[in-house]
């Protein structure tokens, strides 16, 4: 064996213990937070069906993750005393996050070389990594998914054979049944591939399997649901400012990464010096797919959608960077500049990982945050211990009351809360798409968001429940108030 093997061994164990360590901190704290709106929906609406099998048919919402909720559900049943149940469904995103982490430093060190260290070291410091990683939602299970239709779809162009063929399309079943709107990167592979055919080759087999697979995927998964989907597409759900919309999906990438991005950016260009340029230009389509997509659709997806997109903007990041690494000529360059890199790329993340919650304020306006700090990252949100001062006080008075949420109290949170601290569903009173509340009991309880306007929403209840008075006061806990009616 060569020394330089040998070397090139150290390297990559002395990085991936260090990946191994940032992976442990990116999700170490946050696999404690409170579950948040989207995700109690999908938890109390669809996980815990009574019958797993009604998980497929009850696609009523797009919160059904329809692969990943059947999936979660397969996971809670494997639950032992010792975990709470939030902190046990965190951990499959957390195992999937871990997952794909592996496959990158694994597969991607043959394509990319060492230029996959720096790349990987910018994605765990960023935040959204630890906000999908340990999320109860299916995008990090989508992640997963898309990095193996990229690992497939490789086998299948470069060595072809059918069992590469049957796992890239029951992978694109599966990444299409978590989120339909995956068949974007799933596109987005097709494209990333599309230089090795060009339109000479475009009735190439590979080719065709690689486009039409998706497809067929999409058609066979949804066909069966189809007037469930229809009514879906009908809600028209979205962002109305596709501007925001866009600079908050290319700043929640840009702005972590930014050191990777511009060691990237140059390396393109050395690249795009020497190769056919056609090439360059397809690979540039795969960055500006999401900016089609916002500005051909009104409202526009909700930025977290293109967070599905990250495997490939990663790899080709990763790209760019191996394309500058040989620019430097000798080996001891190359290894300085990688080792430079991750310091800097390290250093600027903890930057932006101490500005966070300044970047969502100014650049985001907060609620709009899907990539930084969202409210339900915040410290201050806690759910749960709300959940506990409301039944401690109804133990101390022995009057069980009612309580009215507002939406941006995230009413499906306490909902599923108060079943883990026994409270009866009755409870909680707050509007949904089954009914409307119209009439609040006289001992009933408020409970506001800081996110609500206070004073115009306990004034807007007020008029809307005919009460003679203001609600008063009684507590705050954490990023919620509660209010008495009189």
């Amino acid at each position: 064996m060569k020394s330089g093997d040998i070397n090139r061994k150290r390297i990559y164990l002395v990085g991936g213990l260090i990946i191994a360590a940032a992976f442990i901190v990116a999700v170490r704290d946050n696999v404690f937070r409170d579950l948040w709106f989207d995700e109690s929906l999908t938890v109390t609406n669809f996980m815990l069906l009574p019958k797993i099998s009604m998980i497929y048919r009850q696609y009523v919402i797009p919160n059904n993750q329809i692969v990943y909720t059947f999936l979660l559900r397969l996971w809670e049943e494997l639950r032992i005393g010792g975990f709470s149940p939030d902190q046990f469904w965190r951990l499959f995103s957390v195992i999937c996050a871990g997952g794909s982490v592996a496959i990158m430093m694994q597969r991607w060190r043959k394509s990319v070389s060492f230029a996959a260290l720096p790349v990987l070291l910018a994605l765990l410091i960023a935040s959204a990594f630890a906000i999908y990683a340990t999320a109860v939602r299916g995008y990090m299970l989508s992640f997963l998914f898309i990095l193996i239709a990229i690992e497939l779809a490789r086998g299948m162009i470069f060595r072809f054979n059918w069992k590469y063929v049957l796992g890239y399309f029951i992978c694109c079943l599966l990444t299409l049944g978590t989120i339909p709107t995956n068949l974007l990167p799933l596109g987005a592979v097709v494209l990333y591939f599309f230089p090795y055919f060009g339109f000479k080759k475009i009735l190439d087999k590979r080719f065709l399997i690689l486009a039409l697979l998706p497809i067929a995927a999409l058609l066979l998964f949804y066909l069966p649901l189809l007037p469930q989907v229809v009514k879906i597409v009908k809600l028209r759900e979205g962002w109305g400012d596709q501007i925001r919309a866009a600079i908050v999906t290319y700043s929640g990438f840009i702005l972590p990464m930014l050191p990777v991005v511009v060691a990237a950016i140059t390396g393109g260009i050395i690249w795009f010096r020497k190769t056919s340029k056609h090439i360059f230009c397809w690979r540039l389509v795969i960055i500006i797919l999401p900016l089609l997509v916002i500005f051909a659709r009104n409202p526009a997806p909700f930025p977290r959608v293109f967070f599905t997109m990250w495997p490939l903007w990663l790899l080709l990041t990763a790209d760019g960077c191996r394309h500058l690494l040989p620019f430097l000529r000798k080996k001891r360059y190359t290894m300085a500049a990688v080792v430079g890199l991750c310091l800097i790329t390290a250093l600027w993340g903890k930057v932006v990982n101490d500005q966070k919650e300044f970047i969502s304020q100014k650049l985001y306006n907060c609620r709009l945050d899907d990539y930084f700090s969202p409210y339900y990252m915040r410290a201050d949100y806690t759910p749960w211990n709300t959940v506990l001062k409301l039944q401690r006080m109804f133990e101390e008075t022995g009057v069980n009351r009612q309580v009215y949420l507002t939406f941006n109290s995230d009413p499906y949170s306490f909902l599923l809360y108060g079943r883990f601290a026994g409270m009866p569903t009755e409870t909680w009173l707050f509007d949904n798409p089954l009914g409307k509340v119209n009439n609040l009991p006289s001992n009933a309880l408020i409970v506001i968001s800081k996110r609500d306007n206070p004073s115009s929403t306990l004034e807007s209840l007020k008029e809307c429940f005919g009460l003679k008075q203001a609600p008063a006061e009684l507590f705050k806990s954490g990023t919620f108030s509660v209010y008495s009616v009189k």
